[in-house]
């Protein structure tokens, strides 16, 4: 019996896993979307940061104030700060960040499933691109917030191959947020161990991600003025101005710049670290239960041990925020490699039965 063209087209979409990426893309943007309705209906608050932060330093900006200027500085890198500056630009700030965050979640879903898509069985990816956008709103993932526009590029950074396009697109990721920094290391680890000419191409990865750093920063400075350029070095990543330059009065709800290097709730403030990773695993647990396993069976796991070793490490570089504050928004840099084990321990469970 010859298919009909609709058992044509669902197999050459839905085997072949080509409208896998377009549902996980609509599915961030549709997260976004939601998020929008309830503020419009009065469903929801606006998150802190946006409020006291993100949004009024947009408008001083676009106003015609100085980039890391006085009253305008945060410690957010520029990449975040020139998205955040244009969405204000548009004059639909809100609808235009969570269109941009919603965008981002979706394009980390694509990119998590063809990356475990390409080493193992289809169903562990889809398991792992859903987990993961259906963890996102526990997190505050679906808000306005500068960890999502990272995670993207993270996971990019991993997947590909060349190491200079490994260098720009972890430099993205630290330009979007500075704790996505912390991989840099680690992807410098990859491409050293994984190179026959190891010094050729940690210099080509160091080189490519320099290059979009010059590019973020040069365009601060050419929009703002060279001072600004040196803000913002002090401000996204504690770099001491030098000597005359001053940002003046900054906004009252900046936190000091640098800050994931100094405050260390860890040792500080343990009682108040604990509420708050105690508050996510419970959100988490079924998630959690399912990484756990996962991890501590990957021996079983559907994947080349050498995948295996990377998601691991991954996951491991994404808890090391967690050594200075535990907000649940950290969670979001970790997210991924936790679904992708959730879903490995899933496929181990299933196997089981």
């Amino acid at each position: 019996m010859t298919p009909s063209l609709g058992d044509r087209l669902r197999a050459a979409l839905l085997d072949s896993g080509r409208a896998w990426p377009l549902v996980f893309l609509l599915a961030g943007v549709g997260l976004g979307v939601g998020r929008y309705n309830d503020l419009v209906w009065g469903n929801a608050a606006v998150n802190p940061d946006m409020r006291r932060m993100f949004r009024p330093i947009a408008e001083g900006v676009a106003a015609g104030g100085q980039l890391y200027g006085p009253g305008l500085a945060d410690n957010k890198p520029p990449g975040w700060q020139l998205v955040n500056v244009a969405a204000e630009l548009t004059g639909e700030y809100t609808l235009a960040m969570l269109l941009v965050v919603g965008l981002a979640n979706g394009l980390a879903a694509t990119l998590l499933y063809r990356w475990l898509d390409r080493a193992g069985p289809r169903f562990v990816a889809v398991a792992a691109a859903t987990l993961f956008l259906l963890a996102l709103p526990l997190l505050g993932g679906n808000t306005v917030n500068s960890r999502p526009l990272a995670v993207p590029f993270l996971l990019a950074a991993l997947a590909a191959s060349r190491p200079v396009l490994r260098g720009a697109a972890v430099a993205v990721a630290a330009l979007v947020n500075a704790y996505a920094g912390t991989f840099v290391p680690l992807l410098l680890w990859l491409v050293w161990r994984g190179s026959p000419q190891p010094r050729r191409d940690a210099v080509t990865y160091l080189a490519g991600g320099a290059a979009v750093a010059a590019f973020a920063f040069g365009a601060v400075a050419a929009g703002w003025g060279f001072d600004a350029m040196l803000a913002a070095l002090h401000w996204s990543y504690g770099v001491p101005l030098a000597d005359g330059v001053a940002t003046g009065a900054v906004h009252p709800a900046a936190v000091a710049p640098g800050s994931y290097l100094t405050a260390t709730w860890l040792l500080t403030e343990p009682a108040t670290w604990a509420g708050y990773v105690t508050s996510v695993v419970w959100q988490l647990f079924p998630l959690l239960a399912l990484a756990a396993l996962g991890v501590f069976a990957r021996d079983r796991l559907p994947w080349p041990p050498a995948l295996a070793g990377v998601l691991a490490l991954a996951l491991a570089t994404g808890l090391v925020p967690f050594l200075v504050r535990a907000y649940e928004q950290y969670w979001q840099l970790v997210l991924p490699f936790l679904a992708a084990f959730a879903a490995g321990g899933l496929a181990v469970l299933l196997d089981a039965e």
